[in-house]
């Protein structure tokens, strides 16, 4: 007769014996092979464990906060499987997330088939951990996985998933687990079995995004930078140092926010305390801290550090928290590179004349960004100063390593210039420097003789907006061509014309400052004199502001609560109240008067230094205003600062608000239930809150109550404290005093061993704030309901059957599988549907359904039991259920002839011819979803002999496609009194 596909195949499984075999690569809990057989012998791995539980702490988060899981394998009666691997499987649990991210606790990544390997070769099968984290576990991206491996110890697993700062809230996360267990194959290989998968949806609330206040608490240099400089004292505002470039790349700044669970985006800015545009970055703020990495900066100077950090108010407003004080100054200088590239020429004046004062020549080295530069490595260069059109004579200096030279004139000695009138074009250069821009010097035939007045000289003083700086010209340039007079150090230029009488000119200055002054004419055609005059005064105070340490102009001033909440304060430094004539120069010195300070508030305080009634704006010591504690929380109210001086009449308000006491209000406590299964442990975590629902800030005492509730009967309940590395603290005992630093503590809940319940008391020993209660029941049962995924809620044999069940000793479990193959009608592999499942095994005495067995008494009761899941294709499709059965004697080598085939659900048996033609009908239905078997059950007395039993599953379509379970159930039976 013709012999198909799957009659080889069955005539290779029978005749090799232990088809299904597969050696085990786990030793029992003595260390040793699991008895009776050893790994040649063909033992296989099986667990008892049939159902998973898993247990968050929270399954709310604010992003920027890590929860925890617990991993809970159930054996059949409902209690965590505490012996689930004594079969030889390994339990893991396979974790998927969306937005969060698990630590990868260093495993190692072991190759495929080893004991700790997961389905692929890029599993890791590692022990995960509960912690009590604040903030990011790591900034490396390499330490976090979206999925992973965890390995269940004693039927317990652990994992923790940490939801980052820009998580979004919209989207919420979710976390996929399944529960699953692994098994060694012949070849080397693994095949998985998964028990249980539960999809939890997270809620994810923004960060607690209102800082409170910001403080630039550190400045980091780049790891390059060698030059980079670190403040040893921040007390009085941070002040860094880098270089400029490449070489200062990698900067740091962190700021902290005073609420330690802020989280959200923080804005830096460095504003150059000259001229230039603010140069901007972010970083992200994690628990109240964010480490912002600068950006390189080009251009050497001094510049301001600001933070910044924008959120929504509670009452829907947004609002802005700044790292700028009023006092303290956080800024950064950026050096130059100490290595010249470049020379730069600059010369004083534009234009001079063939002989006369002459221009300065100043040359400087620049590194490559275009800075003035000094040369860090030491050593010299001789400069050449050339005029393109030799119109003018050779120039030389030698700039030494701070870029220092003597002093150069042009213009000053007769012969030097060798033209009337002209453009002068002067370069420098050096060897192994980059030439020098051109500097244009316009040579002119026309000069004025000026002389300052006596009473304009240098070393005097006059008023700015008066007549001041008066000079006589000793040429008059024309009605049309006013002479200009400009002060060199703050650039402000005043024009008038020459007295024709007197020859005097005089200029009107806003801008307070010293000479030296430039002397020229508005059309440019006499040489440029450069005279000393008198320094300009600001004239008498006007205006009043409140500047910040940034010297920006404040509305606002920032009040803070006491320490204790014992009232609030407003401090107000002396130096931020800035005085200002009527052109905006700065008042300083004493004769400008002093200040005092008004608050609006009932019972408000004013302090000033020493006692005084009032205080000077020069000043460096502050103003203090203290509010009583009843005006916590009234929001906005004015501060009025006036001055006592001649004339000044205008008195500036500025607000500030009285924030509301901070209070802790709450003890709440987290886990997904309280129902827990016997040998669990779970993870719990507490947190103290307040009247905002943030977590309180500070050291605050908690006693940890054990029981007195009704219906206690667990006495000991074991909990520990679980710590920010994953470690376990001591077991707490009752009545023990608990210290919360930060508002958050998390506990790992210990089930026991018996069922029953207990209850954690949290107390405040103070009383004002209600305890929180949390009680646990221990149970040994699972859910009641009858699911394919909660095979022991079934609880008749019906019920068990028609969710894929198989019932044995009273209780409903699922039969091992045992993969799945399929043939066309041809004899020609077709690929399995998705969806279809082949399980099988015995129950002994009424023990689990296993496969294989193990040894079995020959007076043993056994019960054979098949089950398909059919594929969504195959359900509602008439099929002949094909069963073969091979029994030989112990140590017999099994062959074909020793096949029979089981029909009329086991009625008759008849021979195999080896075809699938000859095999008839076990049974003839139409699929459903669910197909379960009862093959064979012994009679009282079982086989009665020993020997060893062999069945294979199968079912045949009308268009003839065979779909047969790929191993098969196997059954020794042995005497043990005769073995």
């Amino acid at each position: 007769m013709k012999k198909t596909a799957l009659a080889s195949a069955i005539s290779l499984a029978v005749m090799s014996g232990s088809a299904w075999a597969v050696p085990c690569d786990v030793l029992g809990p003595t260390g040793k092979p699991i008895a009776p057989f050893d790994k040649e012998a063909g033992v296989t791995c099986s667990t008892t464990t049939v159902e998973g539980q898993f247990i968050l702490d929270k399954t709310s988060v604010k992003a920027g906060e890590t929860i925890n899981l617990a991993i809970l394998g159930l054996n059949t009666v409902g209690e965590v499987d505490r012996f689930g691997e004594d079969g030889g499987s390994i339990l893991m649990a396979v974790i998927s997330t969306t937005q969060g991210l698990i630590p990868i606790g260093g495993e190692a990544m072991p190759a495929q088939g080893s004991p700790n390997s997961g389905q692929t070769p890029s599993d890791s099968i590692g022990n995960g951990s509960f912690v009590n984290r604040q903030g990011q576990p790591s900034a490396n991206p390499d330490d976090y996985r979206t999925t992973r491996v965890v390995k269940l110890e004693n039927g317990n697993g652990e994992i923790n998933v940490y939801y980052q700062p820009n998580s979004n809230p919209t989207v919420g996360g979710r976390i996929t687990v399944k529960l699953q267990e692994r098994e060694s194959t012949a070849n080397g290989g693994i095949r998985v079995n998964t028990i249980k998968e539960v999809v939890k949806d997270i809620t994810i609330a923004p960060p607690a995004s209102n800082p409170f206040a910001l403080n630039v608490s550190e400045f980091n240099y780049g790891f390059n930078d060698t030059a980079g400089q670190m403040d040893t004292d921040p007390s009085d505002g941070i002040h860094g140092q880098m270089t400029a470039g490449a070489v200062g790349a990698g900067a740091e700044v962190v700021v902290t926010a005073l609420n330690q669970r802020a989280g959200g985006s923080v804005n830096l800015t460095l504003t150059p305390m000259g001229k230039g545009a603010p140069i901007t970055t972010t970083g992200s703020m994690i628990n109240g801290t964010a480490t912002v990495s600068l950006p390189s900066i080009t251009k050497a100077g001094d510049y301001y550090i600001k933070a910044e950090m924008t959120f929504t108010g509670e009452d829907g407003a947004t609002k802005t928290v700044s790292s700028v004080g009023l006092d303290s100054v956080d800024k950064v200088t950026v050096i130059s590179t100490g290595a010249p590239k470049a020379l730069s020429l600059t010369s004083n004046k534009e234009r001079i004349t063939q002989v006369g004062q002459g221009a300065a020549i100043k040359v400087k080295y620049l590194d490559e960004y275009g800075n003035t530069t000094t040369n860090r490595a030491g050593g010299s260069y001789t400069v050449s100063i050339k005029e393109a059109n030799n119109n003018a004579g050779s120039m030389t200096a030698v700039l030494d390593a701070y870029g220092n030279h003597d002093t150069i004139v042009l213009g000053d000695q007769a012969g030097e210039i060798s033209v009337a009138t002209g453009v002068l074009s002067l370069a420098a250069s050096a060897t192994g420097l980059s030439t020098s821009s051109v500097v244009s010097l316009n040579v002119v035939d026309k000069v004025f003789n000026v002389t300052v007045q006596p009473e304009f000289a240098a070393g005097s003083m006059v008023i700015a907006n008066n007549q001041v700086v008066a000079v006589h010209v000793d040429k008059d340039p024309g009605a049309t061509n006013p002479v200009s007079i400009k002060n060199v150090g703050t650039d402000e230029a005043s024009e008038a014309l020459r007295d024709p009488t007197t020859g005097t000119v005089r200029a009107v200055f806003k801008k307070v400052g010293h000479g030296p002054y430039m002397v020229s004419d508005r059309a440019g055609e006499y040489a440029q004199i450069l005279v000393d005059g008198a320094t300009i005064i600001p004239g008498t105070p006007v205006s009043l502001e409140i500047r910040n340490a940034h010297n920006e102009v404040v509305d606002s001033v920032l009040t803070s609560l006491l320490p204790g909440n014992t009232g609030l304060q407003t401090v107000l430094p002396e130096k931020a109240v800035r005085l200002q004539d009527q052109h905006g120069n700065p008042v300083t010195g004493a004769p400008a008067g002093k200040f005092t300070l008004t608050s609006a508030v009932s019972g408000a305080v004013v302090s000033y230094p020493a006692g005084a009634a009032s205080a000077t704006p020069t000043g460096y010591e502050t103003v203090l205003v203290d509010y009583p504690v009843a005006a916590a929380g009234t929001g906005e109210t004015p501060l009025t600062v006036n001055l006592t001086a001649p004339g000044f009449t205008k008195a500036t308000t500025i607000k500030t608000t009285l924030p509301e006491i901070i209070t802790f209000k709450f003890i709440k406590t987290y886990v997904e239930q309280s129902t827990i299964p016997v040998n669990s442990k779970v993870a719990m975590s507490v947190e103290l809150l307040d009247q905002n629902g943030d977590a309180v800030q500070g050291t605050n005492s908690i006693r940890f109550v054990v029981n007195g509730t009704e219906g206690d009967t667990i006495t000991a309940p074991v909990v520990r404290e679980v710590m920010a590395d994953g470690s376990r603290g001591d077991i707490i005992a009752p009545n023990r005093i608990i210290n919360f630093d930060g508002g958050k503590k998390v506990f790992e809940v210990n089930g026991g061993q018996t069922t029953g319940q207990f209850t954690l008391t949290f107390v405040d020993p103070t009383g004002s704030v209600e305890s929180a209660v949390r009680q646990f029941q221990v149970t040994q049962e699972l859910k009641n309901e009858c699911t394919p995924t909660n095979l022991a809620g079934c609880k008749t044999e019906a019920t068990c059957n028609a969710v894929g069940g198989a019932y044995a000793g009273k209780v409903c479990s699922a039969p091992p599988p045992i993969g799945a193959e399929g043939i066309n009608s041809k004899g020609e592999p077709v690929t399995v549907p998705a969806g279809t499942v082949f399980k099988g095994g015995y129950s002994i005495n009424g023990g689990p359904i296993t496969n294989p067995a193990v040894s079995a008494d020959p007076k043993a009761i056994v019960k054979i039991v098949g089950s398909v899941e059919a594929a969504d294709a195959h359900v509602g499709t008439n099929a002949d259920v094909l069963v073969l059965y091979a029994g030989v004697p112990l140590g017999k080598e099994l062959e074909v002839q020793d096949v029979f085939v089981l029909e009329n659900s086991g009625a008759s048996i008849s021979p195999w011819d080896g075809t699938v033609e000859g095999i008839g009908a076990f049974e003839t239905k139409a699929l459903g979803k669910y197909n379960v078997f009862n093959i064979f059950e012994t009679p009282e007395g079982g086989f009665g002999v020993e020997g060893e039993l062999y069945l294979l599953l199968a079912y045949r379509l009308n268009d003839g496609v065979v779909m047969y379970g790929r191993d098969l159930l196997q059954l020794k039976i042995d005497d043990p009194r005769t073995n």
